[in-house]
């Protein structure tokens, strides 16, 4: 799969989690992949389930090391070569 598909996979879980639509996305899976900044959405869709995982301390673990270790850079192409 190469790296616009990973991005279209990306935008549409976003998308469907955020619950909104095409144009209220901010980030498009685009041919402009490295100028997008995929970090908002990410970590803004990932604090959202954070917040609301009160009791859930492993999944609050798991979102802390996903934001704070695996996350990194700012584009999509990071986030993809840098695994």
């Amino acid at each position: 799969m190469d790296v616009l598909d990973l991005a279209n996979r990306l935008e549409g879980i976003l998308r469907n989690y955020l619950d909104c639509g095409y144009d209220e996305f901010g980030v498009k899976a685009n041919g402009n992949l490295d100028a997008g900044d995929w970090m908002q959405p990410i970590a803004f869709a990932l604090g959202d389930k954070y917040s609301s995982s009160d009791r859930d301390e492993d999944l609050k673990e798991q979102i802390d090391y996903f934001l704070g270790n695996t996350l990194v850079g700012k584009n999509i192409s990071d986030l993809i070569f840098q695994a």
